[in-house]
């Protein structure tokens, strides 16, 4: 099976079959909720996020002209490679940012990074937030459940990193196996929402 993903409108397909990315079933099934958010805070967050993503990015990928670097974003990296000096972490750059699925739930996300944490192998997911989100921790197991599958491997570890602007950083670890089987009931029931029309 093909999976093809269109970047611009964040649109999964497989053999060519529309099928949801995990943005979309999130945001449908309540996981994620910026309801109450004003658009004139969620916009500059959302745009500051993407710049952090790409920064890192660039910087594992030895592209990075630090140089360019809009002043809020400085401290995130210097944070970032704390992070990478002080946890043994090892980026695998094959795997960075790269979208895949799950042939056999039929749903689309993409990782961050697969990376070597302590030694283990583990999925690693970027947060530019002053307040973590606890749909974190499912948005990481739908990710563990796709790369397993769709790679072949055997993720041990789920982490989340949060990058602040005082050039500080937190990490969270999510250990509840359970968290694979809420995504898969999320995912059930936004299958049916989709099914009998009523989104």
């Amino acid at each position: 099976m093909k999976l093809r993903f269109n970047k611009k409108k964040h649109l999964y397909t497989l053999d060519g079959v529309i099928i949801p990315g995990y943005s979309e079933i999130a945001k449908t099934m309540g996981i994620v909720n910026y309801k109450n958010t004003p658009g004139y805070l969620l916009e500059p967050a959302q745009k500051f996020g993407s710049a952090g993503h790409f920064a890192t990015r660039l910087w594992d990928e030895k592209r990075l002209d630090e140089k360019t670097l809009s002043i809020p974003l400085i401290p995130c990296l210097e944070a970032y490679k704390s992070f990478i000096k002080y946890h043994d972490v090892k980026i695998l750059t094959k795997y960075i940012e790269r979208p895949i699925c799950s042939y056999k739930y039929r749903y689309g996300i993409t990782p961050d990074r697969i990376c070597l944490i302590k030694g283990e192998l583990s999925i690693l997911e970027f947060k530019f937030v002053e307040v973590m989100s606890p749909g974190t921790a499912i948005q990481l197991a739908a990710q563990k459940l796709a790369a397993n599958e769709y790679y072949g491997i055997k993720i041990i570890r789920r982490y989340a990193l949060q990058l602040k602007l005082n050039g500080g950083f937190n990490i969270e670890i999510y250990k509840d196996n359970s968290n694979e089987n809420t995504f898969l009931c999320f995912l059930g029931g936004y299958n049916w929402l989709k099914k009998n029309k009523q989104i």
